[in-house]
């Protein structure tokens, strides 16, 4: 690119001088045509050499998305951690442990975030937690209504 500019500015130079030489008469019009005619083929010239790198540019690489649906993937990934959230929630805010502890939400409602029902079972030491209060808890949270089973053995 550098080579190209010091061309052109030598080009220019050069018709300048051309220009400041020749005298107004039929030769002098004929000289600053000629040096149009020059200017323009040097400021054009590089065009076709950018014309390749454009078309090069068109034929990169493309990147396709699957023709699949994959909003029930993610529906079925979100509704996962939307189970394993509450989980965790009951599990901190009770001091239970992530063993006896199941959370399965029915309904899920992947725009809303919300699900028609949440049950929580209680299986082993966390069959003693309150579950009145989980429900309430759980229930309060805005997420769906929430029934808690205690499953023994």
């Amino acid at each position: 690119m550098g080579e190209y500019l010091l061309s052109l500015v030598g080009v220019s130079v050069f018709l300048a001088l051309i220009s400041y030489l020749s005298y107004p008469s039929a030769m002098g019009k004929t000289a600053k045509f000629a040096s149009l005619i020059l200017l323009i083929y040097t400021v054009a010239s590089p065009l076709p050499a950018l014309l390749d790198g454009i078309t090069d540019y068109k034929d990169a690489p493309s990147f396709q998305l699957p023709d699949t649906d994959l909003s029930d993937t993610y529906g079925e990934v979100v509704h996962e951690a939307f189970d394993r959230g509450i989980e965790i929630y009951v599990i901190d805010k009770y001091g239970a442990s992530e063993n006896d502890i199941t959370v399965e939400s029915f309904g899920f409602d992947f725009e809303l975030m919300r699900a028609e029902l949440i049950t929580v079972t209680l299986s082993g030491k966390a069959i003693v937690l309150d579950y009145r209060d989980i429900e309430r808890s759980v229930g309060g949270l805005g997420l769906g209504e929430c029934e808690v089973y205690i499953k023994f053995g």
